[in-house]
């Protein structure tokens, strides 16, 4: 099951539950015979890459098959996601062996859909009955944990926004299981804001060849990403004659850009700030004048 994007007002709506929404990657764990195989939602195969949690599946009874997200856990006890992404994206034995024993970076799985368990398939099953069943098959202190539920939707909201967590998942307490996205479940989430110096532009593509790609973006002189979403057909064309191309120094950001003159800023919408110092999945909201 696949997430669709929700709004404020549906923590008002009956009938759903929520859950922390985690910035890690999808995951599905399968126990058949003794077997453990681990698989994104692309169904490519992760086992060799995560034996950690091949190990704590092999502690759970039976036959089975979970769904539910890998993330890494900082020594502070925060969920990061670029340490996750980092392993996930790691195939070879002796980078996955300084990443885990050099590095410390080691995953847990937090499930919350139990689709298959023996020979029965779950799917059917109300969302709730699932996870019964799952909070009763998972022992303690595996790295495969299972993730709680909560009934105060706007509480629970509240709580991780002011904590500065990514946001929550909220999902139809009696939703059966479909392999496609659904408004069964819906993702909150909690976005920050912040207005940045427009210095540049990248080309544009296909439809968006005559006017820009992406809008490259700084903060107080460092680079803070590029941003290409949320553009109306009228943005696109009013912002294009606003650039005013300049001759100076481009910043390393990785790809080409045209410089322009300062002065534009603008205001985006960002779920979390890299290590690195760059946001993630900016989208553009206005120019601030």
């Amino acid at each position: 099951m696949l997430l669709e994007d929700g709004v404020l007002a549906d923590l008002k709506k009956p009938g759903y539950v929520a859950e922390e929404k985690f910035d890690g990657t999808r995951g599905i764990v399968i126990k058949k015979d003794g077997n453990v195989k681990i698989q994104n939602r692309h169904n490519v195969d992760y086992t060799r890459r995560i034996p950690e949690i091949v190990e704590a599946a092999q502690q759970i009874p039976g036959n089975f098959k979970i769904d539910g997200e890998l993330v890494y856990i900082n020594p502070e006890g925060e969920i990061v996601f670029t340490p996750c992404q980092r392993r996930c994206a790691t195939t070879d034995y002796a980078s996955r062996y300084y990443l885990m024993q050099t590095k410390g970076i080691k995953l847990h799985f937090y499930a919350w859909s139990l689709l298959q368990r023996e020979d029965e398939n779950m799917e059917n099953w109300g969302y709730l009955e699932q996870k019964k069943v799952l909070h009763d098959l998972i022992p303690d202190k595996l790295r495969i944990r299972y993730t709680p539920h909560r009934f105060d939707l706007e509480t629970f909201f509240q709580e991780t926004k002011e904590q500065g967590q990514e946001g929550i998942v909220i999902k139809r307490e009696n939703a059966r299981y479909v392999h496609h996205r659904s408004y069964l479940w819906k993702k909150i989430k909690n976005w920050r804001h912040e207005v940045c110096n427009v210095v540049g532009y990248t080309p544009g593509k296909n439809s968006r060849k005559p006017f820009f790609g992406s809008l490259v973006l700084t903060q107080n002189g460092e680079y803070r990403g590029c941003v290409g979403s949320g553009f109306s057909d009228y943005e696109l064309r009013s912002l294009k004659e606003k650039f005013v191309p300049e001759k100076r120094p481009s910043l390393a950001i990785g790809k080409t850009y045209t410089p322009i003159q300062p002065g534009l800023k603008a205001q985006i919408k960002y779920y979390q700030i890299t290590d690195a110092g760059v946001m993630r999945f900016p989208v553009f909201e206005k120019i601030v004048s």
